[in-house]
């Protein structure tokens, strides 16, 4: 009786050995969305989109989150760890990292603004290159002018030797800043 307990116990301990653990990221990339530390990274320019404003009053935009998946998405499969994300929150962090990019723009962002932006995000996936090489990430963010029936998606892709939600961080960054030069974009809240 004693032998078959042990064996129980030894072979419960053997299959939870083997069976996948799951890593929400969402809280970790949203920590590693920190403008002090990507700005002088990647050398990224503020624009002072204000004095291009044609607009007749300071240029404002509402940004929505139109993301509507609360459950959790799969972004990555690695070493028998399964990764992933809630997209819903995590467009939330995206929008206020968004938001504070276009307040260095001189860019208002204001709930009560005509000029609105939906986003969402379109695809989100991290890769690892080898077991001890570089970790990847990709982020395509949906953008939509209701207003203007503008639609696009920005697409971005980073790899690093950083942890993985890191560099899902550095990829947002940049998918950001593609949405802010867009030239489309810019014309929409300057009213060019």
């Amino acid at each position: 009786m004693k032998r078959s307990i042990i064996t129980g116990i030894c072979f419960m301990g053997f299959v939870f050995m083997l069976s996948s653990c799951a890593h929400h990221q969402t809280i970790s990339v949203a920590r590693n969305l920190d403008p002090s530390d990507l700005y002088p990274m990647y050398k990224t320019k503020v624009i002072d989109l204000k004095s291009q404003s044609k607009c007749l009053s300071p240029p404002s935009v509402k940004l929505v989150n139109t993301e509507t998946r609360n459950e959790d998405l799969l972004i990555a499969e690695i070493g028998g760890h399964t990764h992933y994300i809630k997209p819903k929150e995590l467009t939330n962090h995206i929008v206020d990292y968004m938001s504070d990019a276009l307040e260095k723009c001189q860019v208002k962002v204001d709930a009560s603004s005509t000029k609105v932006i939906e986003v969402s995000i379109d695809k989100a996936e991290m890769k690892l290159s080898g077991p001890f090489s570089a970790r990847g990430a990709v982020i395509q963010l949906k953008i939509n002018i209701p207003e203007t029936q503008y639609s696009k998606i920005y697409s971005a892709e980073e790899w690093s030797a950083q942890a993985i939600w890191t560099t899902m961080a550095y990829a947002i960054h940049l998918a950001t800043w593609k949405v802010i030069d867009d030239p489309v974009i810019q014309s929409y809240v300057l009213c060019r």
